[in-house]
């Protein structure tokens, strides 16, 4: 049987505990963790993965050797750069095969520091290397990659090891994101402000958030005053306000840092009026 009807299998009898060879499987499924078959990339590796993570299934060495490899040049920097190539599908399931474990270890702390230190820092230069940008691409699935690249970067600003001096090189990835030749469609925006939530948890100030926010928009304002009222404007002010309007909502939510809010009801106001009433 091939991998495909294997994962099927463990699938439709929901039997992810009782599995022979899991080890030979497993590296089965790393092999074709970004294949472009979205049933057998998504429903089926992710999914089985995601139970065998969660449930145990997996031994300390075997989590940490899935980790390492993860988040290795073959796989999450894997032809790093390219755009609109099936490559992207490879790193951005590794970055949620990463995520997967380091959440896990999060609550067992058994993998080596170096190791989990080795991913948060790559979890950051990821989201700034990627370059190809695409949600859901017809005909083989989600890629996803900057929506997967914050779960990655979530997953580590909340594991224990994670240090508040990483903070400004967070945001500053972050923002990387929006400054990439692209438009968000699939809800990247709710995923990176998963990061910067777990980021007020790991310490970031209220003035840390409110000086970021203020240098995005500085940097919106400055690429107006370069381009105009140019398709490369409009594209960017779209992504930037529609993330400051989710996190404007989330953050009321959570009902805390009033005025990083006012602040971006402030910047809100100020591009409304600056382009449909000048």
């Amino acid at each position: 049987m091939d991998l495909k009807g294997k994962l099927q299998e463990f699938k439709n009898h929901r039997d992810y505990d009782a599995v022979d060879n899991v080890q030979l499987i497993l590296t089965e499924m790393i092999e074709n963790i970004g294949h472009p078959d979205p049933e057998l990339r998504d429903q089926l590796i992710y999914t089985t993965l995601y139970h065998w993570v969660e449930r145990g299934v997996l031994s300390t060495g075997t989590l940490r050797n899935l980790l390492k490899i993860a988040i290795d040049e073959n796989h999450l920097f894997y032809s790093i750069g390219e755009r609109e190539t099936d490559t992207v599908f490879t790193r951005s399931f590794s970055s949620l095969a990463a995520a997967l474990v380091i959440e896990k270890d999060a609550k067992l702390l058994s993998l080596p520091d170096n190791l989990i230190m080795e991913a948060i820092e790559k979890s950051i230069q990821y989201l700034h290397a990627e370059r190809d940008t695409r949600g859901y691409v017809l005909g083989k699935g989600w890629a996803h990659s900057i929506a997967h690249g914050a779960d990655l970067l979530t997953a580590s600003i909340n594991h224990p090891y994670f240090d508040e001096s990483l903070i400004p090189s967070c945001l500053e990835a972050i923002a990387n994101c929006y400054e990439k030749e692209t438009v968000y469609m699939d809800d990247e925006d709710e995923r990176l402000i998963f990061a910067i939530e777990a980021l007020l948890k790991a310490g970031m100030t209220e003035k840390q958030l409110l000086q970021w926010i203020k240098g995005l928009n500085n940097t919106l304002e400055f690429h107006f005053e370069e381009t105009g009222f140019s398709v490369a404007f409009f594209r960017r002010k779209k992504n930037l306000l529609d993330f400051l309007k989710s996190l404007y909502f989330r953050l009321g939510y959570l009902k805390e840092y009033r005025t990083v809010r006012e602040e971006v009801s402030s910047i809100l106001e100020k591009w409304h009026q600056s382009i449909y009433q000048p």
